[in-house]
């Protein structure tokens, strides 16, 4: 592909020569010899230059449908893992409010607009949180598992996918891998043993602590940029968001169930 430009370039510049000499003969009065050589090769070389500008203008349609078909391919992959992430987010609010909100957000940006940090401060970790497998869990290992899963799911993008994907895309990505508020949360489930071993007991509002609020603020909106990158890619049926069944109260967590 890179060879096939260079020769567009110099049979562009070849051209270029062959006008500019017809034009001269014809204007300057220079030999007759030129002037028909010259308008005979340049027909021949523009021929080719057309040519081989039409083989390149098609391998780089081929190329472009190819790389948007991977891109496709790799937010199809990422949407159930950036499904479960939103689910986590979502279940921390549920968990950590007194009562369902009137009227519950619409999109992610009410979601995380200013009430989220200060809500989700009463999260309490030891308390029950949204099931997994059949245990049930606390939120120290629910934590651990979901995060764990979504940085999975990211770095196997970033490695497979990079390449394709823009670089502002790859930057997210990256970002999301590195949150600091993810390795915050993931990491919590060692402080209860060293509690247990020191017999300190407390309660675990964690979220409650100086500056998470500004990291829940940064990562939140990575995420809801990344959710309106993948939305643009993925079908119409199969966007992210927030679903009217996040709201149910049936559905675990419950309203107030992690609240301190």
């Amino acid at each position: 592909m890179h060879l096939l430009r260079t020769s567009i370039l110099i049979l562009g510049a070849i051209l270029i020569a062959l006008i500019g000499s017809y034009f001269y003969s014809l204007n300057c009065g220079g030999p007759d010899w030129l002037k028909d050589t010259s308008l005979n090769v340049g027909t021949e070389v523009l021929g080719i230059f057309l040519t081989v500008w039409l083989i390149d203008a098609v391998i780089r349609r081929k190329e472009q449908s190819e790389r948007e078909r991977v891109i496709k391919v790799a937010f199809s992959q990422l949407r159930l893992p950036l499904r479960r992430h939103i689910e986590m987010l979502v279940a921390m609010y549920k968990g950590a409010l007194a009562h369902a909100p009137q009227p519950p957000p619409r999109d992610l940006t009410e979601l995380f607009g200013p009430e989220y940090a200060v809500q989700v401060a009463y999260l309490d970790f030891a308390k029950p949180a949204p099931l997994m497998n059949v245990l049930p869990l606390n939120w120290f290992d629910y934590f651990h598992h979901e995060i764990e899963k979504f940085s999975s799911a990211l770095s196997r993008t970033i490695e497979k996918y990079a390449t394709f994907l823009d670089p502002e895309t790859v930057e997210i990505l990256e970002e999301l891998l590195a949150s600091t508020l993810l390795s915050f949360l993931s990491q919590t489930r060692a402080i209860p043993p060293i509690h247990k071993q020191q017999g300190i007991d407390r309660r675990y509002n964690l979220l409650a602590g100086q500056g998470v609020s500004e990291l829940i603020r940064q990562h939140t909106t990575l995420v809801e940029q990344l959710v309106e990158i993948a939305n643009q890619k993925l079908p119409q049926d199969k966007t992210l968001g927030l679903n009217a069944q996040d709201w149910r109260n049936d559905i675990a967590p419950q309203f107030g169930s992690a609240r301190l």
